[in-house]
């Protein structure tokens, strides 16, 4: 799935991941929120790094038509910031920045 950027009022500097110099509760997220009237479809990916706690975090919750829920959320251990691949089957790629992104 590929998903455009409409607006965005940051620049393509602010994309991707940053460097965390060490500091300890370091985060950094990337998410992105989606509806599909059509299909009554909802939902939140996203994807957090904390290197300075050893894991990155994954979640995936969907809104499915009828207004039930679908959740997953998990962890994998990790050190770095390099990237937005958060393991638990969800890597989400900026491919151009604040224009595109691919998540698979």
């Amino acid at each position: 799935m590929t998903t455009d950027f409409t607006v965005c009022k940051y620049g393509a500097d602010a994309e991707g991941t940053h460097e965390y110099a060490g500091v300890h509760n370091f985060n950094e997220s990337v998410y992105f929120n989606f509806v599909d009237p059509i299909s009554q479809l909802g939902g939140l990916v996203r994807i957090g790094n904390r290197p300075g706690l050893g894991y990155s975090e994954t979640s995936v919750q969907l809104t499915l038509p009828g207004g039930a829920i679908a959740f997953r959320a998990g962890r994998i251990k990790r050190e770095d910031n390099d990237d937005f691949r958060g393991g638990q089957g969800l890597d989400i790629v900026i491919t151009e920045p604040t224009r595109k992104a691919e998540i698979t």
